[in-house]
């Protein structure tokens, strides 16, 4: 199985980096999202215990998802844990799902402190800042499939590829 703390290869490097900048956003989102209050001039952050419990909180559940992701990325033989995991991809899609939506509620908690006459400005900022980063995601998943689709290609053996003059 593959541990994000100890890469080999260059896709559990990759997985480490994600593991560690998701646990430290996520951890960071819920500490903010909970030290949030509301005063007579908007709102101001309130730093305390439940500030650290927060970020630990999320810091778990984006250490969890993560260690989730890399065992059924690694589900070996018929019979092990981590195969049947690998049955339930389903299940991931749909703890993903919930792991994103968690996010997107995290990033919007701060819209209710927006005084309502500019709260207007704010929510098209917020759809622009959507439709952008939905674009970036389109370009980054076109992009991996293409680059997926020259690998496979790569690996196919073509007749110039053979060695010139052929061996006796």
């Amino acid at each position: 199985m593959s541990d994000p703390l100890h890469p080999h290869d260059p896709t559990d490097r990759i997985l480490r980096i994600a593991t560690w900048s998701t646990v430290m956003a996520f951890g960071a989102m819920s500490s903010t999202a909970y030290s949030l209050r509301k005063v007579p001039a908007g709102f101001t952050f309130d730093f305390t215990f439940g500030s650290a419990a927060a970020f630990l909180i999320g810091a778990v559940v984006a250490w969890i998802y993560w260690r989730v992701v890399a065992t059924l990325r690694d589900a070996p033989e018929a019979g092990s844990p981590a195969s049947k995991l690998a049955k339930h991809r389903s299940g991931v899609g749909i703890v993903s799902s919930a792991v994103i939506l968690g996010a997107i509620g995290l990033f919007l908690h701060p819209v209710k402190f927006v005084p309502p006459g500019k709260l207007k400005d704010v929510l098209i900022g917020l759809g622009l800042a959507f439709v952008v980063l939905g674009l970036v995601a389109i370009v980054v998943i076109k992009l991996i499939r293409l680059l997926e689709a020259d690998e496979k290609r790569g690996e196919q053996s073509h007749p110039r590829d053979k060695e010139w003059p052929p061996a006796e």
